[in-house]
């Protein structure tokens, strides 16, 4: 929980220091920059110079924790698909974001080798030139940083409620399970960026959102899936000990020697002088027979055991 928070802590960091401050003064910038255009000279004037100052400050992307974050959800926790996804558009992010910025350090370091004529604006600003071409390279890449970060918050924070869902139900299964003792699940809170509007709307991510939704209750497809691998452990040492078993039982039959109690209840027996002898001809048949029902009535027991726990569960 806390790599994915650094991450995302990080990104409101760097959009509320670096990212919306370069955003907002392009943007008034350029819409500068176009009014004057768009403002018609006197007859005979010459126009007036447009001056501004252009934001040529350079900065690096942060180092996001994500390869981390890609081992603690992939290996260490029974994540759901959503979750997956999440991990896969924060990596996806966090690159474009580091590619993103370092493109613009190679833009800035060829502005500042070229003579600051009307040509120069137009190419910073991403408008078109006298010859009829179209340098939006700068421009545009204002724009990827500010929508790559706002990626990396929005994906982050969603992966947090995603985690946190998973960490409850978890919880709730330990709880159930083992009464209290459980550790709690710690919620961050983004209700500072949220109001202050550097948090992304989630209205600009519905489209993925309509995509991803899983079918069903995700809590409770992760509670089947963590009760499911608790069933697959009990079936899998209940096939451990029914082998021991068998194993067990074949020994005795083959070597009376190894258990002499229990070989002297395989063996023939007169029922008409002992009671409790279960039959008077051995073969190898009855006994893997006699041998079965243990295991049978062992795994009623369990199947039934379950079906009523689950009856309990399903209440909840």
């Amino acid at each position: 929980m806390m790599v994915v928070f650094t991450i995302a802590n990080t990104a409101l960091g760097m959009k509320s220091q670096l990212v919306k401050p370069m955003v907002d003064r392009f943007r008034a910038d350029l819409e500068a920059f176009r009014h004057h255009a768009a403002t018609p000279k006197g007859h005979g004037a010459l126009k007036a110079t447009f001056s501004f100052e252009a934001d040529l400050q350079e900065f690096f992307a942060p180092s996001f924790p994500v390869d981390t974050l890609k081992m603690l959800v992939f290996d260490r926790i029974s994540a759901l698909g959503k979750a997956l996804s999440l991990v896969v558009q924060i990596e996806n992010a966090s690159l474009g974001l580091y590619r993103s910025v370092e493109e613009r350090r190679s833009l800035i370091s060829s502005f500042k080798l070229r003579p600051m004529d009307d040509a120069w604006a137009l190419r910073y600003f991403g408008e078109k030139l006298p010859s009829g071409h179209t340098h939006r390279e700068f421009a545009d890449l204002v724009d990827v940083i500010a929508s790559f970060t706002d990626d990396v918050i929005y994906f982050s924070g969603s992966l947090i409620e995603e985690l946190l869902a998973h960490g409850q139900v978890l919880h709730n299964a330990f709880s159930r399970a083992y009464g209290e003792g459980a550790p709690k699940v710690s919620s961050p809170d983004f209700s500072g960026p949220k109001k202050s509007g550097l948090y992304p709307s989630a209205a600009d991510y519905e489209a993925w959102e309509r995509w991803i939704t899983e079918r069903g209750d995700p809590k409770e497809g992760m509670m089947k899936a963590h009760g499911q691998n608790v069933l697959n452990g009990w079936r899998r040492l209940g096939i451990i000990l029914s082998a021991v078993w068998l194993a067990f039982v074949a020994t005795v039959f083959s070597e009376p020697s190894a258990a002499p109690a229990m070989s002297a209840w395989m063996r023939p027996c007169d029922r008409l002088s002992d009671p409790l002898c279960l039959f008077d001809t051995a073969s190898p048949l009855r006994v893997s027979f006699l041998a079965s029902l243990p295991i049978i009535a062992l795994w009623g027991l369990g199947y039934a055991a379950g079906w009523i726990r689950k009856g309990f569960s399903d209440n909840h």
